[in-house]
């Protein structure tokens, strides 16, 4: 099979920023540094998915700092208090 790679690049997409109203191409203002706004991004499904992941993340290192900074810390501590 021989597959056929095109040199053709996609077109350039112009976004007006609505901060500066100046135009760009890339994913952030050039000038301002505002971000690509998308309408989706104020769905709840979008919402919900923003909380679960921020609380996912966050409570992951909680956990993962109780059971091997402080649980583990203990076990050594007390396996040597009671060696003694």
């Amino acid at each position: 099979m021989n597959y056929k790679v095109s040199n053709v690049k996609p077109p350039v997409q112009i976004h007006t920023c609505r901060n500066c109203k100046l135009t760009f191409s890339e994913k952030i203002c050039n000038h301002c540094g505002e971000k690509i706004f998308h309408e989706e991004q104020l769905s709840t499904k979008n919402f919900m998915h923003q909380i679960f992941d921020f609380f996912l993340h966050w409570e992951s290192k909680v956990f993962f700092f109780l059971i091997f900074g402080v649980f583990k810390k203990f076990l050594i501590s007390f396996t040597i208090w009671t060696m003694h």
